[in-house]
């Protein structure tokens, strides 16, 4: 049919890139939630923000051993049954610069 248009499949790097750009989106968002909550005294009800410091690493490209180290020293996570977890909220707060504690480091 002659009228019909083709369906082009996005590529890896465009998904790579979209999905990076919500992320980032994400992260400001979530840096703006731990703004209100310090604003308003607001206690955290919810964990669904903290997640294996493994996972952690992947999402934001940090090794594991940095965030353990980011996490001691910037408090942007903590140990919960043995385990790190890292607080993407207070990860992004910490990226953005709205979170020092210490002498920076990378």
């Amino acid at each position: 049919m002659a009228n019909e248009q083709s369906i082009k499949a996005p590529t890896i790097a465009e998904l790579s890139a979209r999905l990076a750009a919500l992320q980032s989106g994400y992260d400001a968002l979530a840096a703006e939630v731990v703004e209100l909550r310090a604003r308003l005294d607001v206690p955290e009800t919810s964990r669904s923000h903290l997640v294996p410091i493994k996972d952690a690493a992947r999402r934001t490209g940090h090794s594991v051993d940095t965030l353990k180290r980011w996490c001691d020293q910037h408090e942007i996570g903590h140990k919960v049954g043995g385990r790190w977890k890292v607080d993407m909220l207070r990860y992004a707060a910490f990226r953005d610069g709205r979170i020092y504690r210490g002498i920076a480091d990378e």
